[in-house]
């Protein structure tokens, strides 16, 4: 990848986006080469199957990469992940780190920083990375064991990240309360049982009778947009993205059409979905950063009360 400023869509790409870039697109070949060997289906996703259609490339805007498995794959990928991804590689999922609560996995390159405003305070991997959505086959209708399935899935979502909420620091009179309900409610049924539960919950509709997937991955709100159709991943087509090919789903144009509207190859700039970043570096490592942030946020903490007498 050319590593120089440039500008696209009348948007500049820094050499430092270009930098983080190239290491994401790095670990996507591996990704791809790994899935290929041990015969597991991968697609591109969200904005990196919009790029790959509408740029041939990122999106001009656009700072990580997205795929999507389903969970047959998804869990196969898991399982090797231990033997398939060595340094600078490391394969992030639902229970390998503290404080890893989320429902999808993500690859991290080593010595390298990523960091969210929101994970400041936590301890896992937070080195550059790309995304691995995981889609659960779900019922085609909207039944009533289907909503307590999901009532059951946010109750547990609420516990496991109420009860890493800033590590228990800048506790308010709504959050100290649920930070002590999760972390008892851990106690007596085990944090990785209520992994596993939240997990198993979304397996037990992986049947081939059912037309429909979705992400479980800790965010009920983008269901709507995210839920597509099975048949839409019957086979795969590639892509140019940047200087490699991609697969994408053979309807890519539903899937798209589905998660962005009819307008999607019309570019418009959205703000980033993780709303930007404390830190993107692709030269140091997070923890060099950690200490400091973690020390700027708490004088503002203080500050904030100071004001309001908190």
């Amino acid at each position: 990848m050319n590593l120089s400023e440039e500008t696209r869509k009348g948007f500049t790409i820094s050499r430092e986006m270009k930098e983080i870039w190239a290491l994401q697109t790095n670990m996507a070949k591996y990704l791809l080469d790994v899935c290929e060997r041990n015969g597991l289906r991968i697609w591109a996703d969200g904005g990196t199957l919009l790029g790959a259609v509408r740029e041939n490339g990122y999106i001009p805007w656009d700072d990580d990469m997205d795929f999507l498995m389903l969970r047959e794959d998804y869990d196969k990928l898991v399982a090797i992940s231990d033997l398939e991804f060595k340094d600078p590689y490391f394969f992030q999922y639902l229970g390998k780190e503290k404080d890893y609560i989320r429902g999808h996995a993500q690859i991290r390159y080593r010595g390298t920083a990523a960091i969210r405003y929101e994970d400041v305070w936590k301890s896992f991997n937070q080195g550059v990375f790309i995304d691995i959505f995981v889609y659960d086959t779900i019922p085609d209708s909207d039944s009533s064991e289907w909503k307590k399935t999901l009532e059951r899935a946010d109750k547990i979502e609420r516990v496991l990240i109420s009860s890493s909420f800033h590590n228990g620091r800048f506790f308010s009179p709504i959050t100290y309360p649920r930070w002590i309900y999760s972390n008892c409610y851990i106690l007596l049924k085990g944090k990785n049982n209520l992994m596993r539960e939240y997990e198993d919950l979304f397996r037990q509709y992986d049947v081939p009778g059912n037309k429909r997937i979705a992400p479980p991955c800790f965010n009920r709100k983008i269901f709507k947009t995210a839920t597509k159709l099975k048949e839409w991943y019957r086979e795969t087509v590639f892509f140019p993205f940047e200087d490699f090919q991609i697969p994408v789903p053979v309807d890519y144009d539903m899937v798209l059409r589905t998660q962005y509207g009819d307008n999607y190859m019309t570019p418009i700039k959205d703000p980033s979905y993780h709303g930007g970043f404390e830190v993107l570096d692709a030269h140091n490592d997070y923890t060099s950063y950690l200490k400091g942030l973690r020390r700027k946020r708490l004088l503002q903490k203080l500050h904030i009360d100071g004001e309001y007498g908190g």
